[in-house]
C-alpha cells in the first residue's frame, strides 16, 4: 500500500513513555536515540519505544545524571583493540 506508515507517529510513542514529543525529540538530538528516518514510511518503532522507556526510567532514578553516562551504556563504544 503506497503511502501507508510502517511505525508509530511520535506522538504516540510520548503517549506510551508519559513525556512530550519535544523530550523524545531533545534526546534524538542529544544521541541517546537513532533518528526514525526519512519519508512517509518511517515511524517509529516499538524497539524504540522501549529505549525511550529506558531513558525515562533513567531520567527518574537519576534525575542530575549527565546524560553522556546513558548514551555511553546505550551505545558504547567498540573497544580500539576490538576495531583492529
Amino acid at each position: 500500500m503506497v503511502g501507508m506508515r510502517v511505525g508509530h507517529s511520535i506522538e504516540w510513542v510520548a503517549s506510551e513513555v508519559g513525556v512530550k514529543p519535544r523530550t523524545i525529540y531533545d534526546w534524538i538530538a542529544r544521541g541517546l536515540l537513532p533518528s526514525p528516518g526519512k519519508g512517509s514510511r518511517s515511524g517509529y518503532t516499538h524497539a524504540f519505544v522501549d529505549q525511550c522507556l529506558i531513558i525515562h526510567e533513567w531520567l527518574q532514578l537519576y534525575p542530575h545524571g549527565p546524560l553522556e553516562n546513558l548514551r555511553d551504556i546505550l551505545h558504547p563504544e567498540p573497544d580500539e583493540e576490538e576495531v583492529a
